[in-house]
């Protein structure tokens, strides 16, 4: 493994286990936690995160939806702001915005902070009336599979310059172009709306995914195909060659089967190859976001594979508890 890689995933391990020495709540979430931390190649900084840990349950209700699943993201996303309360005011104004267009989720909570992070109050306006319009042409498509989770996409894809009209239809080609592979419909609904997000050839992109899945398998490796799925797809919207990923994944993985938590007893081989692809899309987009990708580029490349990591840890509790779409 590069010298570059060993560090940052070593950075990894060091930041979930500060979390786990924290005893934090959603123990399942303390990887997704932790490769923020390490995207942005920072230390955790725990006690900055217990004080936005009581930010957050100052300015929101006991039964707020910042309480939950996704609290401890949140709280995470508020520690590597350089302010906090700001980022917090700016996420509950943003967030009766989304009450407003949205059914009240954990998924919109989470998309409230994120929006906090890139723009006003006023100026959400528009990505959240935008989104509600691409979120109902979503669903007009794919009624039974569209949920609460896919409205923080629609909220992303409301900053393309493309018309609402072309969005729809990329998604849809990419939808139909995986449809008949071995991956759930919810695994191939997020993974469309992933690759709408960025520009390139969706067909090539499919194509990519479908052979480093069967390039993992050949290896004797077994990926998923549900919401982790997500997680090999925005790592092969990154200029990587297969090659490149299929190796540098299996050298993660033997890294990350020698660790605490991951060994016997602990993640099984399909959650620690998910993590494997998890940090190496970190590892690269973190890579771009220092070369010549472009502010705006890479940090939608940064928000795709947060996201998609997002999805894979906790979509699946945060989809059964919230009871679907709106």
């Amino acid at each position: 493994m590069k010298s570059e890689l060993q560090k940052y995933c070593e950075l990894f391990i060091a930041n979930k286990e500060k979390m786990k020495e924290s005893s934090w709540e959603y123990v399942s979430i303390y990887t997704v936690v932790a490769n923020m931390f390490t995207a942005k190649n920072l230390e955790a900084d725990v006690e900055k995160m217990k004080e936005c840990k009581k930010l957050l349950k100052e300015k929101t209700g006991a039964l707020s939806n910042f309480r939950g699943n996704v609290m401890l993201p949140a709280m995470s996303m508020l520690a590597l702001d350089e302010d906090p309360e700001a980022r917090m005011e700016r996420a509950n104004v943003i967030y009766k915005k989304l009450k407003e267009e949205f059914k009240p989720s954990e998924f919109m909570t989470l998309a409230a902070m994120i929006l906090a992070g890139m723009v006003s109050e006023d100026e959400a306006d528009e990505y959240v009336k935008r989104g509600k319009t691409l979120y109902k042409m979503m669903k007009k498509e794919h009624p039974f599979i569209t949920g609460s989770e896919d409205a923080i996409f629609a909220i992303l894809l409301a900053f393309s310059d493309k018309s609402d009209e072309e969005i729809i239809s990329n998604v849809e080609k990419t939808f139909s172009e995986l449809k008949n592979y071995e991956f759930s419909s919810d695994g191939i609904q997020t993974v469309s709306l992933l690759f709408a997000l960025t520009e390139g050839d969706n067909k090539e992109r499919c194509d990519r995914l479908v052979k480093v899945r069967e390039m993992l398998k050949e290896e004797g490796r077994k990926y998923g195909k549900d919401f982790e799925i997500c997680v090999l797809a925005a790592l092969v919207m990154l200029p990587v060659e297969l090659e490149t990923i299929v190796e540098e994944m299996l050298e993660i993985d033997e890294f990350l089967s020698n660790q605490k938590d991951y060994g016997f007893l602990g993640y099984d081989k399909r959650e620690r190859l998910m993590h494997s692809a998890m940090l190496l899309g970190g590892f690269y987009s973190t890579e771009d976001s220092n070369n010549d990708l472009g502010a705006i580029a890479s940090t939608m490349a940064m928000l795709v594979v947060q996201q998609a990591i997002l999805f894979a840890v906790i979509g699946a509790t945060v989809v059964a508890s919230s009871g679907g779409g709106n």
